[in-house]
């Protein structure tokens, strides 16, 4: 039996348009934004660090970057970092291997580094539709003017 659809965050519904206080959580957990771009971990190697800046950067000046993102993010960058790299090496070396088994004879193999380069895209892209970073997947997210006040802020006010 299948999991069904994810929930998703009362703040994505009200950017999306489909918020309905009687569906809402009672105590959804509500994270507190970043007003400043944190720095990038230190283990980061240029591409993650790039990749950090840019992402973390656009985020935070959406409005929806918060630090319990960060970890998330993180991985997003190492992915993609994992994924460039592979794919720079792959230039440089045949996509079929020649390999010779125990008993000496010849076959041929992929090369290990598309499956690296592979497994980052994927996870890189999986996670990139949790940050809405995919065309479809800022399709679904309309972020609303900064100083426009929220309409459901306003008819909060008025109940």
């Amino acid at each position: 039996m299948g999991k069904g659809r994810p929930n998703k965050p009362t703040e994505l519904k009200k950017l999306e348009g489909t918020y309905r206080k009687d569906r809402a959580p009672k105590n959804e957990m509500q994270p507190g934004k970043l007003d400043i771009v944190p720095e990038a971990p230190d283990y980061f190697d240029d591409i993650a660090s790039s990749t950090w800046h840019q992402k973390a950067t656009e985020l935070c000046n959406m409005g929806i970057l918060s630090t319990i993102d960060l970890d998330m993010l993180a991985k997003y960058c190492e992915a993609i970092s994992i994924a460039t790299n592979a794919a720079i090496k792959l230039k440089t070396e045949p996509l079929i291997l020649k390999t010779k088994n125990k008993s000496g004879a010849v076959y041929h193999q992929k090369n290990p580094l598309i499956t690296i380069w592979k497994d980052a895209v994927a996870e890189a892209n999986r996670i990139a539709g949790q940050f809405g970073f995919t065309p479809s997947a800022r399709a679904k997210i309309s972020i609303p003017d900064k100083n426009q006040e929220d309409p459901f802020e306003k008819l909060l006010k008025k109940a």
